[in-house]
């Protein structure tokens, strides 16, 4: 979490003509959230060590979830064994059903205690998504020879904050930055960050050209601030609304801090290739279903696991 030990080593790299002081935070938890993998800054500052904490304190929620999952899933898959899947009815309650219960009330044993287990901690986690492996990285693309740079000081407190091993710093234009550079094991993109003037053909790459195609399809983040409140950001966020009037593979929202003339909006680009799962066809079934063979396999796998030194 953003504790004050955190926000006092981070200070220095404030300054109020950068309008980040709100904007870090929410890309902390915009991080969070999304559970982002990789993410790519344009423009280092204020705001990157919030990223930088943002995946380290991801990597630890997903190895504490992870031991949480198989704890709770080898309770869960032994009760299944002994109930062999009974399709028996579950004796209706004297009590009128609330929350959940009311909304997918479960009508066999298995379907209430697969219930049960996903609101267990972690609440709703789905096993094949925790076990995924996770590396994050945060890609930092900065141009030393601005002097409004804050580069190598954000680099220096990344290192004092233990960061080093999660951050790679690259001096240079962002625009003209070779994007094949970045490695494989490290795409797709989930999180965009851009604070750096944006010209028209930027604005295609983002949408269009390279950085879009790097942008993960299923719900990747791209954050572009400061158009909301210039003559010139506006024509950028037009272009922008004008292609998702003819594509449906995003969504568009701009966020404007109203006691600001300036340095107070973003503009939140999210992209949307894959459809989400409705919970209620997984909950509500009363045999076994694909949650069960996910929970099997997790477990399975989990108990061959070498000891972790």
């Amino acid at each position: 979490m953003l504790d004050p030990s955190f926000l006092e080593a981070v200070k220095s790299l404030l300054s109020p003509w950068t309008g980040t002081e709100l904007m870090a935070p929410l890309l902390y938890s915009l991080a969070r959230f999304t559970r982002a993998r990789t993410v790519l800054e344009g423009g280092s500052g204020y705001t990157t060590p919030f990223l930088a904490k943002a995946l380290a304190d991801n990597a630890y929620a997903v190895e504490e979830e992870r031991r949480a999952m198989q704890e709770k899933t080898a309770r869960y898959v032994a009760d299944l064994d002994a109930m062999q899947d009974t399709p028996a009815a579950v004796e209706p309650g004297t009590q009128v059903a609330s929350g959940l219960l009311a909304l997918y009330n479960p009508t066999s044993p298995v379907a209430k205690r697969r219930l049960e287990w996903l609101v267990e901690t972690p609440g709703f986690a789905r096993p094949a998504r925790i076990e995924r492996s996770y590396t994050p990285r945060l890609i930092c693309i900065d141009n030393l020879s601005s002097p409004r740079s804050y580069a190598l000081k954000a680099q220096s407190i990344i290192e004092s904050l233990g960061f080093s091993d999660l951050v790679t710093f690259h001096h240079g234009d962002f625009w003209s930055y070779d994007l094949d550079n970045i490695p494989a094991e490290h795409l797709p993109i989930d999180l965009m960050w851009v604070d750096l003037h944006t010209r028209l053909k930027d604005a295609h790459s983002l949408v269009d050209g390279s950085h879009w195609n790097r942008l993960n399809p299923n719900g990747g983040l791209l954050v572009i601030h400061d158009l909301l409140t210039t003559r010139g950001g506006q024509l950028l966020h037009e272009f922008f609304k004008q292609k998702q009037r003819n594509r449906s593979d995003f969504e568009i929202v701009g966020l404007l801090e109203p006691d600001r003339l300036m340095q107070g909006d973003f503009v939140l680009i999210r992209r949307t290739s894959a459809a989400v799962q409705p919970i209620d066809d997984i909950v509500s079934g009363s045999g076994e279903s694909v949650l069960e063979c996910e929970a099997r396999a997790f477990l399975k796998r989990g108990q061959t696991e070498l000891p972790r030194n």
